[in-house]
């Protein structure tokens, strides 16, 4: 692989998104705790999960190089896993010491502990899965909404239901936009039907698991009115926008023949949506 596809395969833009998710889950639950506290972990949860969602997208890296099995390719899959476990244990010690120097819950440990665990069974029992594309779009999507539960869970073991809800609808959003996504590259992934989500659970069953991944976005996006959130006025605000986004978005998924053609508006709207999601929950904590 080249640089810039190894880079495009990595999406440094779910870093990112997944940085802003770990300031959400801090931001709406910092009532309970100090000022200084909140700074502390923002300090430490940003860098800390920034490493976290990289070691992520490497396993994802793993799984499609993988799928040739080339000489060259193995070589390539004993380098990335190497660099996985130096990022993902250069992040695990910093949160130890962290944890340790500053008396956090080691709660946070646990689940990060966890997630390196399904990475590294992942990576060695269902590399060669015919169904690894499942795979593929869950740890993408986990190594973007993963971090609003992380910064959640540095401050506290009491966690809101409304951020479990915002978790779903992020993750669900990510993952309905990478089926969505992948009937563009549908022609040019026949003869790799592992990597295509489209080509191993049918193209019309794709459509069918995105349309009913949307509805559900619409009302985990919902309930957080009527469950406590802290503003909930400037939440209603985005979430209106929202919601009609994804209502537009499930009639689309719904009506349209992707396979004959890629909608490209389809994508722009996925993006909005995103954007109003991160929005709408960083407004819902002021």
């Amino acid at each position: 692989m080249k640089i810039k596809e190894i880079l495009f395969n990595l999406k440094p833009v779910n870093w990112i998104k997944g940085i802003f998710m770990v300031l959400i889950g801090i931001l709406n639950t910092r009532y309970t705790i100090g000022i200084g506290r909140v700074a502390s972990n923002i300090f430490i949860g940003l860098p800390m999960y920034f490493l976290i969602s990289i070691s992520m997208m490497l396993t994802v890296l793993i799984f499609k190089i993988s799928s040739e099995s080339s000489e060259n390719n193995l070589k390539n899959v004993k380098r990335i896993g190497f660099i996985f476990g130096v990022v993902f244990l250069i992040s695990y010690i910093l949160s130890i010491y962290y944890v340790i120097v500053l008396s956090l819950n080691c709660l946070s440990l646990i689940l990060v502990a966890l997630i390196g665990a399904f990475l590294i069974l992942s990576v060695y029992y269902l590399r060669n899965w015919e169904k690894k594309s499942l795979l593929i779009h869950i740890i993408e999507s986990l190594s973007y909404s993963f971090g609003i539960i992380y910064g959640a869970i540095l401050n506290t073991i009491m966690i809101p239901i409304y951020i479990f809800l915002f978790f779903m609808a992020a993750f669900l959003t990510q993952f309905s936009k990478d089926i969505i996504t992948s009937y563009k590259y549908l022609a040019q992934e026949r003869e790799k039907t592992e990597l295509s989500f489209p080509i191993t659970f049918g193209v019309q069953k794709s459509q069918k698991i995105a349309f009913i991944f949307e509805l559900i976005i619409i009302i985990s996006l919902i309930i957080p009115i009527f469950i406590g959130i802290y503003n909930a006025i400037m939440y209603l605000i985005s979430m209106i926008f929202m919601v009609i986004i994804f209502g537009v978005i499930s009639l689309l998924t719904l009506k349209l023949n992707l396979e004959l053609k890629y909608r490209r508006f389809m994508n722009l709207l996925f993006k909005a949506g995103i954007f109003f999601e991160i929005l709408s929950f960083i407004l819902g904590s002021f």
